[in-house]
């Protein structure tokens, strides 16, 4: 007979050998879901590379902007400093300079060595962008995590709102910025650690992910800094008196202390980097031009819907790369009708997500939000926190959608609607106002499909591809953007 166990009643439970087989059941169900979750955006960012020409499909490359010309220059000077042995901190290229400074501000995520690595048997530009597609699977996976813990058991929407943020117009517009991907990938996770420290107290798990982004990216640390004290201070409020683990005096002491514990274990880079960077000639403009506000709100709301293309360098602050499926425009209106969802809690999400998106138009917020430093041809860098947000409310609707009633989702819906038939009326970008978000909403997730493949912008040809950074485009102009671009240049990407 199989040994079998008892619960406080003295019931008998099912037999050991039955819980553990059910339980790696649930392990293996997870690990094909996070597989998925991994698979799906890679596939997709590969698909878009190949139909695009990109190596070993074609002869042009799938990095641009600083992708080619700071980072594969970077990563071949830390191959060869890191040859050195103990005196690559400095470099005498250029005259000389301080390497580590340099390292602490780009190069200081692990994945860096992963691409070292890649290097003994490709090219740099490949190297590269094999992490790219790497950390884009991850980012996912992170996603899907967050809303398999959650809500357990729904498989399907966690795969959906994994791929939803890896293919986001951020993450298609922004992938070259490969120093920014950790702090992206992280984001979720975070967010998930911050919740269980407001509502159980554990405070290591938060400390510990705080940490490693800003080791890896202190500017885009910064911005995980920000949003962790902003969403700490909505989980309390969110979190009801009666269900309080501890007093919030003693709560806060232990964010606080949490948080700076996090930023000492990333000060053996945080300092430098910040000392190289104050030394920039952009460091003399930070925390000026604080009136005023950037580009058009409705333009800016037009980038949440279908038929927004991303962007890989804008010279417009109000510019953004925001759209991540129609999906959360229908969650989002169903979220704030369902009565399963508390009013305060509707209410303090609704309040930071408008208070992010209030950053892409008030210069003052948006300046805060950079960390004091206003950004030079790659706008609005904090989005992917905008499109988080958009995403657990379309997790909380979607996770409690089956105790909705069918007059609640259908309101959902009609306002839903609303919002995009004025959006389309007031924007000037979108064109396509006769298409409300029924018909975007049915081919919702085959959007996410087109946008991957449309968004991706690729320049440079294989000799380019070769010799790395500072090259020529395929037009013989410096600066290749994205293929997008070249349709306004009369050249052929």
């Amino acid at each position: 007979m199989p040994e079998a166990t008892a619960d406080r009643r003295g019931n008998e439970m099912r037999p050991i050998r039955i819980q553990k087989a059910e339980k790696n059941k649930k392990r293996g169900n997870r690990g094909g879901i996070y597989l998925l979750a991994f698979l799906f955006p890679v596939l997709i960012f590969t698909l878009g590379f190949a139909l695009k020409g990109v190596y070993p499909f074609g002869e042009n490359s799938a990095l641009v902007v600083d992708g080619v010309h700071q980072y594969t220059a970077f990563y071949r000077e830390l191959s060869e400093q890191l040859g050195k042995g103990a005196g690559w901190t400095w470099s005498a290229h250029a005259m000389g300079y301080n390497f580590y400074g340099l390292f602490c501000y780009y190069l200081c995520s692990p994945f860096s060595f992963l691409v070292l690595l890649f290097m003994k048997f490709m090219y740099v530009n490949e190297a590269v962008t094999a992490v790219i597609l790497i950390k884009a699977g991850l980012c996912s996976v992170s996603m899907a995590w967050y809303s398999g813990k959650k809500y357990p058991g729904k498989d399907c929407m966690a795969v959906s709102v994994g791929c939803m943020y890896a293919l986001s117009n951020f993450l298609m517009g922004y992938y070259s910025n490969v120093m920014w991907l950790d702090c992206i990938m992280l984001l979720p996770v975070l967010a998930y650690l911050i919740e269980q420290l407001v509502h159980t107290g554990k405070w290591r798990g938060y400390c510990l992910v705080l940490g490693y982004g800003i080791l890896t990216s202190y500017y885009m640390g910064f911005m995980l800094c920000t949003f962790a004290a902003l969403y700490y201070v909505v989980q309390m409020i969110i979190l009801e008196k009666e269900k309080r683990p501890e007093k919030i005096p003693h709560s806060l002491l232990k964010f606080a202390g949490a948080s700076i514990g996090g930023a000492g274990l990333a000060g053996i880079t945080l300092i430098p980097g910040i000392v190289a960077v104050s030394r920039t000639p952009a460091a003399a403009e930070a925390g000026t031009g604080l009136q005023g506000v950037y580009g058009d709100i409705w333009k800016q709301l037009g980038a949440l819907m279908e038929d927004s293309m991303s962007f890989v360098k804008s010279g417009e602050q109000g510019d953004v790369n925001l759209y991540c499926g129609c999906a959360v425009l229908l969650f989002a209106g169903i979220y704030f009708l369902n009565k399963e969802i508390r009013r305060t809690e509707k209410i303090m999400l609704g309040a930071m997500a408008l208070l992010y998106f209030a950053g892409f138009h008030i210069t003052a917020l948006n300046l805060l939000f950079h960390g004091m430093h206003k950004p030079v041809g790659i706008p609005n860098r904090f989005a992917f926190i905008l499109i988080f947000l958009l995403l657990k409310i379309s997790c909380d609707a979607w996770g409690k959608l089956e105790k909705e009633s069918g007059k609640r989702i259908l309101a959902g819906f009609i306002l839903a609607e609303i919002f995009c038939t004025v959006v389309g009326l007031k924007s000037p970008s979108y064109r396509r106002s006769d298409r409300g978000i029924f018909s975007s909403g049915v081919d919702g997730q085959f959007s996410l499909w087109k946008t991957s493949v449309t968004s991706v912008g690729t320049c440079g040809n294989q000799e380019d591809r070769i010799s790395g950074p500072g090259r020529n485009d395929t037009c013989g102009n410096r600066n290749p953007w994205c293929f997008q671009y070249h349709r306004q240049r009369n050249c052929q990407p």
